[in-house]
């Protein structure tokens, strides 16, 4: 039997939500904050900054702001889920989010929440929402104490950061970056610092042109050495750790680091390396940014 059209468009916002809360983060937010903890607060923060960006529901939804709203729908939803538990739905061309049926909530249009907030501007829109959905959770744990919500798993969960996929990685391209060396850069001097980011700009733009040029099956060895390298030069200056979502099956998903900086930054190496190829000089500034 086939899919049907809406649990089609359901599984591809709940594939994406992963990429669109990295774009929200890393490109949409400014650096700094607010932390996207999916508290209360970090609501109220990002709703703060939506009001900023934009003045109109209308604006809002203009092409260049596609991303931002994304984004914001997509946070909202996430956190919801994370205190009453739930799963995306879909209705006709717009993402859903329903909370665990034994709470009695219904669904919510995270993308209407959003425009609402912008429209009435009153700053408290996003947390009301938050607060409504705590009360009935609230109520729903008096009267059964055993209940647990119980929240579909996205790309956008904690992934374990002793996956053997990571672990592996990790080692092979440790044992193998000598031989990365020699074969890609032999004149140069990889010392960790963060003055080598600049050679390992030049060295990606003479393999490849574009991101997608960069991530072709035929520059792998040399794409997934940089960006252990560029790893690397950031979790020695800034603390933090590498990670991998096992749970996100896509020829995208690569590993990341987390909790760098004082401001708890994260950071796709791979995603890095194709930005500088479009942007001279970003690997220094994302250096720069996260410690």
């Amino acid at each position: 039997m086939a899919m049907p059209e809406s649990e089609k468009a359901r599984r591809a916002w709940v594939d994406g939500v992963y990429w669109t809360l990295m774009v929200l983060e890393d490109s949409e937010l400014p650096a700094g904050g607010p932390k996207l903890d999916y508290s209360a607060e970090s609501l109220k923060a990002v709703e703060a900054l939506l009001l900023d960006r934009v003045d109109t529901p209308t604006a809002l939804l203009a092409p260049g702001n596609q991303a931002l709203i994304r984004g914001v729908t997509a946070y909202l939803g996430e956190t919801l889920m994370r205190l009453a538990g739930g799963r995306w739905e879909w209705d006709g061309e717009e993402a859903l989010v329903g909370a665990d049926p034994a709470t009695g909530l219904e669904p919510v249009s995270p993308e209407d929440v959003v425009l609402e907030a912008v429209r009435v501007r009153d700053g408290r829109r996003l947390a009301a929402v938050h607060s409504a959905w705590a009360d009935a959770v609230a109520d729903t744990s008096r009267t059964d104490p055993r209940w647990k919500p119980v929240k579909e798993p996205t790309g956008a969960d904690s992934p374990d950061p002793g996956s053997t996929a990571l672990t592996r990685w990790l080692a092979r391209q440790e044992a193998g970056f000598p031989h990365w060396a020699r074969t890609y850069a032999p004149d140069d001097l990889w010392d960790w610092s963060r003055d080598s980011l600049p050679r390992l700009e030049e060295v990606a733009r003479r393999i490849a042109a574009s991101a997608g040029e960069l991530n072709a099956p035929g520059n792998r060895e040399f794409r997934d050495g940089a960006a252990w390298y560029l790893g690397e030069v950031l979790r020695r200056g800034a603390g933090g750790r590498w990670n991998f979502n096992d749970r996100r099956r896509s020829a995208n998903n690569h590993p990341y680091l987390e909790h760098l900086g004082p401001n708890d930054h994260k950071s796709w190496p791979v995603v890095a390396l194709g930005l500088c190829l479009e942007d001279p000089g970003y690997l220094l500034d994302h250096y720069d940014t996260v410690v």
